[in-house]
């Protein structure tokens, strides 16, 4: 299969501000889930909540400096049927 990925970025334009980026291989699109590979505009969060199929496997939590300004993020492993996808979030408000 190789290690083809559907890689989207995304930015909330409301408060907390959150950048995510979402990996998921296109082996797990084609067969775990689908619409992972046409979620468009709709938030991702909507299936992880909502989903019986999808399991976390686990969550990272990181706390980071960036020019003189302190951030955190979470990063998450999740499967669908098996397949593996991940989330990384930066929550975008200055803890300084």
């Amino acid at each position: 299969m190789g290690s083809e990925m559907c890689i989207r970025d995304r930015y909330s334009d409301e408060e907390p501000f959150i950048f995510a980026k979402s990996i998921i291989p296109l082996e797990t699109i084609r067969l775990g889930l689908g619409v992972l590979g046409n979620l468009k505009e709709n938030p991702l969060g909507d299936i992880l909540f909502s989903n019986p199929e999808i399991k976390k496997k686990y969550m990272l939590f990181a706390k980071f400096e960036s020019n003189k300004k302190i951030f955190y993020g979470r990063k998450g492993i999740y499967t669908v049927k098996g397949y593996p996808f991940s989330v990384c979030e930066i929550f975008l408000i200055n803890d300084s």
